[in-house]
């Protein structure tokens, strides 16, 4: 259960980095808020679709080709398979993935806001 939910607080991370950096870069909060969300909201609704290419779907209902879209989403870094397998390696480097886009977005998001020059 531990490392459910250090994976699941490295995605949230992920995607509050993501809508952060936005937020910063933005000054209308209307199209912050479109770009923050809508990029969180593909990455959710590209996972939900390529799930129907996976080999957790039944064959009557698997549709192969939607596989592909399970490699436009930063969820496919958070590897389950890995933690039933007890394959750790696999998990912590992937997890790292998730950190460091959540670092590097919240990092370049307070560097952008302390230079930006706000319309008061």
């Amino acid at each position: 259960i531990l490392y459910y939910s250090i994976g699941s607080f490295a995605v949230s991370f992920a995607i509050a980095g993501i809508c952060l950096l936005s937020s910063c870069i933005f000054n209308k909060s209307k199209i912050s808020l479109g770009i923050g969300m809508g990029i969180s909201m593909f990455f959710l609704v590209v996972s939900i679709i390529g799930i129907f290419g996976t080999s957790v779907m039944p064959q009557m209902i698997r549709i192969d080709a939607m596989s592909i879209f399970n490699y436009l989403t930063i969820v496919r870094l958070f590897d389950v398979n890995s933690v039933l397998t007890n394959n750790m390696s696999d998990f912590w480097i992937k997890l790292s993935g998730l950190f460091a886009i959540g670092i590097v977005t919240t990092v370049a998001g307070c560097i952008y806001f302390e230079k930006k020059d706000l319309p008061l």
